[in-house]
């Protein structure tokens, strides 16, 4: 079956542009129902990718998002695609969406740590939960211990990055002791923050299958202890980037997101290219 022709997917207040570059998923995640609806993945040629983005900044665009469902998987090799884009002599930068953890090669990371000024310095990667248990129940491709060498090896190349991730909590069968587990693992790792997802059952999907569920109340509880985490570590996060320069592009009257995913709330004189901006009055991009 031919899949049809996908172009760019959205703009973003006339300076970034979000491109989908991937589609599909086959990894069967027990909660995530995407699988069983679109497990044909589909990449978009490399020169249609390099047209696109050539367009996209020829007409004002500053910042490109490359998206998908699972970027990594891009056919060609999402580091081999990368290189090609920053060869673009235009003035650009671009920013990698989700990614899985285990789609981030070495190759990836010495491109991000080699180009500075077109590799935006922000991964948003997918955790889930922090208890080992959980993540086998979730068929998550990794463990606990995977998760967290990977993040010190991609730190000390990039000691500067913003981290963010995803965690459900709730999931059927988490009991006490695994959240107090995912607590304590999001703790040690240098996130700069979360985006916090109620278990909901989802039909079709093998969790929703699975007995033990959490009740309602409790699943409340537990975000809020997350939330609480979130907080502090965006708090950390944007205390050490205060007062710092950092290279941005403009997303409102008065806003501009820096390269390590921070909003600074000022005016902004220049409507579209990227500058030098101090970060004063930050908060974490949402």
């Amino acid at each position: 079956m031919m899949k049809k022709k996908q172009s760019v997917c959205g703009l973003d207040k006339h300076s970034r542009a979000f491109l989908k570059i991937q589609d599909g998923c086959n990894s069967f995640c027990s909660y995530c129902i995407v699988p069983y609806v679109r497990n044909v993945l589909w990449s978009k040629p490399e020169k249609e990718v390099i047209s696109e983005i050539i367009n996209l900044v020829e007409n004002g665009y500053s910042e490109i998002v490359l998206t998908g469902i699972h970027v990594g998987k891009y056919e060609e090799g999402l580091s081999s695609l990368i290189r090609k884009i920053i060869q673009i002599c235009l003035d650009f930068r671009i920013r990698i969406s989700s990614i899985e953890l285990n789609e981030i090669d070495n190759d990836l990371i010495k491109l991000m740590n080699e180009n500075p000024d077109k590799i935006c310095r922000h991964l948003h990667i997918p955790l889930q939960s922090g208890s080992q248990e959980i993540l086998k129940q979730m068929n998550r491709k990794y463990t606990a211990k995977n998760f967290e060498e990977k993040i010190t090896q991609i730190f000390k190349e990039l000691p500067d990055l913003c981290l963010t991730t995803d965690i459900i909590t709730g999931f059927p069968g988490e009991t006490d002791v695994n959240h107090k587990e995912t607590c304590e693992f999001v703790k040690k790792l240098p996130f700069a923050g979360f985006h916090i997802f109620s278990y909901s059952d989802r039909q079709g999907t093998k969790a929703c299958e699975l007995k033990n569920k959490v009740p309602a109340i409790e699943i409340n509880n537990r975000s809020k202890d997350l939330f609480k985490i979130d907080l502090d570590k965006k708090r950390k996060f944007l205390n050490r980037n205060l007062g710092t320069k950092r290279k941005a592009v403009k997303i409102g009257l008065d806003k501009a997101l820096t390269d390590n995913y921070i909003t600074v709330k000022r005016c902004v004189s220049k409507n579209s290219g990227i500058f030098e901006i101090e970060v004063i009055s930050p908060q974490i991009s949402e």
